[in-house]
């Protein structure tokens, strides 16, 4: 890569004259002559020419704002994230050199604004913001827009600028490029007025997008291993069915050895790449995701979400002739015609452990008292928080979920209090309303409240108290009325104590708490949720709901799912979807890394009459489906003393609840 460097003759004193002069002569005669102008300008200049890009030009035009540019800043997130935490250290030389660095996607449009507020200030007049469009064939010469339409660092500066407009400044720019080198995943910019001009602009530019794509590939180099290793332990069990591994933009990751031989036999000719879409994906409208090609059956196709995200996903080619296409199955009616089931019907359970669950929170449902969910990650919060609503005095109004983890720490305020016109840069015009005025007179569901940023605890705590948001950037009170529900897997009173979370904001949300419990304390209720989830694929699929072998319920009650009913879900959804033809699903299609892995109860070593006893204990609540209660009176004890000899024999905690064995500690 050869650069064209502008040096110190930029402060010789014809320079302005002679590079002037030659844009008068170029845009008047179509050319230069003798003049001296360097050539990756007059290069680009001969490309605006060509494009019909008018000099006369003031300001970029706007690609993006509101809503639309919050899309794009989401579609791009990873790099934004990237370049902010390498920019933190810049701030300083970024003000006092009164420049701004900014941060492009790949067509040149700018995501975000970092440095010097009065620069900042004076670039969004010429739309050199968020949302204004820099590529070189709108805007016409400037270090974005020609760094990527030459694909390679520029300097521009001054009056090199081809368009009138931006002629008073002097910017630098850099290309971010993927992991193996060739996407484009945007741009770095250094620009301020003409006399912040600095030699040394560039080569800061080029070392601050070469330290994002180095930290960029380490993060998908990460996410490759965690991918490859999901899809490995996924397919280790099968044999014979071509398996594609594509990453989350489509591009083929790795593929098994039979895939090549049952592509040629779908007359797929073209080879897969490593790094490309499949033979026949469609480019995505971004020019950077690709679709899936027409030849992929939707059945085929299992995304894979790991934590709640979506690494890439596995195309399964089957090896077996095709069955008909979904256009000729027999489809069930699809029973959309019928109410969805409220309340607490959607409660799928009838162990004790449930039950009490269920019992207490109706009681809480007749209130309007804050109420604050306790469990492990994928127990069913967010179930029982609309449950709990809908069973309440503000069911008619709205429920709204938002999930205080999933924003990054300075969009959490606006997206719950709102925000007012112009609150800050890419602020939707006219402004917008937060989530509890969304929620005003239904409920408002937190979930994950331990992950609140301590600086938006404050005014949470001021809505709790009043009854009253500010919106960001405005002094207007408005007065709201909401039920808030929230719900945390963390102990929230050692984050108390680390000063992570404010203590009178915790007895606000805590009024009243609802400890739900893990799927490995109502171990009885596996079958029936089992169940209800294939019913649920088979209604969303519109196909006939499969039966379950008895071996697979019993292989499925004996695991400890630590992941809860969420991966219970996962598990039997995919097991829906990748299944072959038949009507019961049974031990082969259970996914590998369950298979073997069921958690046998711990028997200690016991002899005559102890050992009888504990048969006969473990019997009885088998036989009431863990409902300790009713072991209790079927084997003539008080319940107290059933948990006191439960712990003594080993007998597995699952089948009571935390609730229950808080209640029996000594």
């Amino acid at each position: 890569m050869r650069l064209d460097v502008l040096g110190t003759e930029a402060f010789l004193p014809d320079y302005s004259h002679r590079v002037m002069s030659a844009w008068e002569s170029f845009v008047v005669e179509g050319n230069c002559e003798n003049r001296q102008v360097r050539d990756v300008i007059l290069s680009s200049w001969e490309r605006c020419r060509a494009g019909q890009v008018l000099p006369t030009v003031e300001e970029a035009p706007l690609a993006a704002s509101g809503d639309d540019l919050l899309r794009l800043q989401m579609e791009h997130r990873d790099l934004l994230g990237v370049t902010r935490g390498v920019v933190e250290s810049l701030e300083g030389v970024l003000n006092q050199s009164r420049s701004v660095l900014l941060v492009t996607d790949p067509q040149g449009v700018i995501l975000n604004a970092y440095g010097n507020p009065a620069t900042i200030d004076s670039g969004a007049e010429h739309h050199i913001a968020p949302g204004g469009h820099w590529g070189e064939h709108m805007s016409g010469t400037n270090a974005i827009g020609t760094a990527i339409a030459a694909g390679s660092p520029v300097q521009v500066h001054a009056l090199e600028h081809y368009c009138e407009g931006v002629k008073t400044w002097t910017c630098s720019a850099a290309l971010v490029r993927g992991a193996r080198g060739g996407d484009i995943l945007g741009a770095i910019d250094i620009s301020g007025f003409d006399d912040t001009f600095n030699v040394h602009s560039l080569g800061l530019a080029i070392s601050i997008a070469t330290q994002i794509e180095a930290i960029l590939k380490g993060n998908e180099a990460r996410d490759t291993i965690k991918l490859l290793e999901w899809c490995s332990s996924e397919t280790a069990a099968w044999h014979g069915d071509g398996f594609v591994v594509l990453d989350g933009k489509g591009r083929v990751v790795s593929a098994n050895k039979h895939s090549p031989e049952l592509l040629e036999k779908l007359g797929i000719s073209q080879l897969m790449v490593l790094g490309q879409p499949l033979p026949g994906a469609p480019r995505g409208t971004n020019q950077r995701a690709a679709g899936l090609p027409s030849w992929v059956r939707p059945e085929w196709v299992q995304p894979v979400n790991i934590d709640g995200r979506i690494f890439g996903s596995l195309v399964a080619i089957p090896s077996r002739p095709l069955r008909p296409t979904p256009a000729t199955v027999k489809r069930l009616p699809i029973q959309s015609a019928q109410p969805p089931a409220k309340g607490f019907e959607n409660i799928v359970g009838h162990s004790e452990a449930v039950s009490s669950a269920v019992d207490r929170a109706r009681r809480l449902a007749r209130g309007t008292l804050p109420v604050l969910l306790l469990g492990e990650t994928g127990v069913g919060k967010e179930e029982f928080a609309k449950a709990i609503h809908d069973c309440s005095p503000v069911s008619n109004g709205p429920f709204i979920a938002v999930n205080c983890g999933a924003f990054a720490r300075d969009l959490i305020a606006s997206e719950l209090f709102g925000y007012a016109d112009g609150a800050f840069t890419g602020a939707v015009k006219g402004g917008r309303r937060g989530k509890f005025e969304e929620a005003d007179g239904g409920t408002l569901f937190l979930d994950e409240i331990g992950e609140l940023p301590v600086d938006v605890q404050p005014h949470m705590l001021r809505v709790l108290q009043d009854g009253i948001v500010t919106r960001i950037g405005e002094s207007r009170q408005r007065e709201v009325k909401v039920r808030v529900i929230s719900a945390t897997n963390r102990n929230l009173r050692a984050v108390i104590g680390d000063g992570r979370f404010r203590e009178d904001l915790y007895y606000r949300l805590a009024v009243a708490t609802l400890s739900l419990p893990p799927l490995r304390a109502r171990h009885c209720d596996i079958p029936l949720l089992a169940q209800h989830f294939v019913e649920r694929f088979a209604q969303r699929s519109a196909t006939p709901a499969k039966m379950i072998s008895a071996e697979l319920l019993q292989a499925l009650s004996r695991y400890s799912w630590p992941g809860n009913i969420r991966e219970l879900k996962n598990t039997v959804e995919s097991m829906c979807q990748l299944a072959d033809g038949g009507d019961m699903l049974g031990l082969d299609d259970l996914p590998f890394e369950y298979q073997g892995q069921e958690n046998e109860l711990e028997k200690p070593k016991l002899s005559g009459l102890r050992a009888r006893e504990r048969e006969a204990i473990v019997a009885a609540i088998d036989e009431h489906r863990g409902n300790l209660r009713q072991a209790a009176q079927s084997l003539g004890i008080a319940r107290s003393t059933l948990y006191l000899k439960m712990r003594a024999y080993g007998i597995r905690r699952s089948f009571i609840t935390d609730e229950d064995l808080q209640a029996s500690a000594p």
